[in-house]
């Protein structure tokens, strides 16, 4: 009757196991229970938890709060939520952009709180497009707009593909082109007349 303790890679609990309990039995137990999926998302959180934590400080340092509250919640979305990491990931790469650009402080403040307007309702823009929007240019075939423009136009499907497969919202003389992969919004253009090289959807 003597047992050991083991601990459960996925609970990170201890409990008790018969003594003369092989590795192999050992796990193939745990993923009896827990499934074999969640048991390698566990050892590679455990084996990367130093690399994963000073991961975490540099995204808290340059995104802030969008980051994952706990260190456990930012180890689930890596290594379980394939989708919503990718968005996190360009959004540390937009941000990362921002940051050694050469902007001011204020201006730098104003880019990424564009940015995150238009991220609450799903909208990824990259800095060209942050860019376009905060810095908008004016003369012949030019229009100011706002940012209410623009929310309003992503209620609405694209209309148009251009030749290299990006999709775009075209408006009131408005323009948003966005990635068909990522979803991102690559540029916002003012102008006249659609171009020559979109095809209508």
């Amino acid at each position: 009757n003597i047992q050991r303790r083991a601990r459960d890679p996925v609970t990170g609990k201890t409990y008790l196991v018969p003594a003369d309990m092989s590795y192999e039995q050992w796990r193939q137990s745990i993923a009896s229970k827990h499934g074999q999926n969640q048991i390698e998302v566990a050892e590679k959180q455990t084996r990367n938890e130093a690399a994963d934590r000073k991961q975490y400080e540099e995204f808290k340092t340059l995104i802030g709060s969008d980051v994952p509250k706990t260190f456990a919640k930012f180890q689930e979305l890596k290594y379980t939520k394939a989708e919503e990491w990718a968005a996190m990931m360009r959004q540390v790469a937009t941000f990362h952009k921002i940051e050694t650009g050469p902007y001011s402080d204020e201006y730098k403040a104003k880019l990424k709180e564009t940015y995150r307007y238009f991220r609450k309702d799903g909208y990824e823009f990259t800095i060209h497009a942050l860019n376009r929007v905060l810095g908008q240019k004016t003369g012949k075939g030019k229009r100011p707009f706002t940012r209410e423009e623009l929310k309003e136009m992503f209620k609405k499907p694209p209309n148009y593909k251009q030749s290299d497969g990006k999709l775009v919202r075209y408006e009131n003389r408005i323009a948003i082109i966005q990635a068909p992969d990522t979803g991102e919004i690559v540029s916002v253009v003012a102008r006249d007349t659609i171009s020559k090289n979109w095809e209508v959807i």
